[in-house]
């Protein structure tokens, strides 16, 4: 069985699963560059890496997609999520085999593939606009506790000048009041 390492934080597979085999058993995925296998398998320690390419400390899962076993490690603690990952992927392959019928692994791996980015790139732009609006509440959150400021800084100022004018007044009706 063969497997490719995809380092945690790679810049192109931020991803929490670390390997990933091919079907066919190809070592390079779409032909990738030995320039970039190396930069993709950098980050890799090779104290971590045992006689036969795992990486030590690493959870173990064998995940099923199109009705292939695929061996995966993944962080301790990730199993059930990448269970349920490619338990997506493959009711998502499974959708498209049953729409589009048997037009070959690859291609419907690539649709699944691109619809799942499709998927990805929608969630970001939605982020994208809570975040704006969020930035716009709290703007509008800060501008209104600076008018309320303002406000109560006036408020504060005539009340002291309230309390300046009726101490005036009543030193002038001590003064005006008649003895005796």
């Amino acid at each position: 069985m063969r497997r490719i390492w995809i380092p945690k934080n790679h810049a192109l597979f931020g991803s929490r699963i670390r390997i990933a085999k091919f079907p066919g058993g190809s070592s390079l995925p779409w032909k990738l560059s030995a320039l970039f296998w190396n930069q993709m398998t950098a980050s890799v320690k090779p104290d971590r890496v045992d006689s036969i390419g795992a990486i030590s400390g690493m959870a173990q899962v064998n995940v099923t997609i199109s009705g292939r076993v695929y061996r995966m490690a993944c962080e301790d603690g990730e199993e059930e999520h990448l269970h349920r990952l490619a338990d997506k992927l493959d009711s998502t392959i499974g959708s498209l085999r049953e729409t589009f019928g048997e037009i070959g692994d690859q291609r419907l791996t690539v649709m699944a593939a691109i619809m799942a980015m499709d998927e990805l790139a929608e969630a970001r732009l939605k982020i994208a606009d809570l975040e704006s609006e969020n930035r716009l509440f709290r703007d509008a959150a800060a501008s209104r506790l600076e008018e309320q400021s303002a406000s109560e800084a006036g408020i504060a100022r005539r009340i002291d000048e309230a309390a300046d004018r009726i101490e005036q007044l009543a030193a002038a009706l001590v003064k005006t009041k008649p003895s005796g």
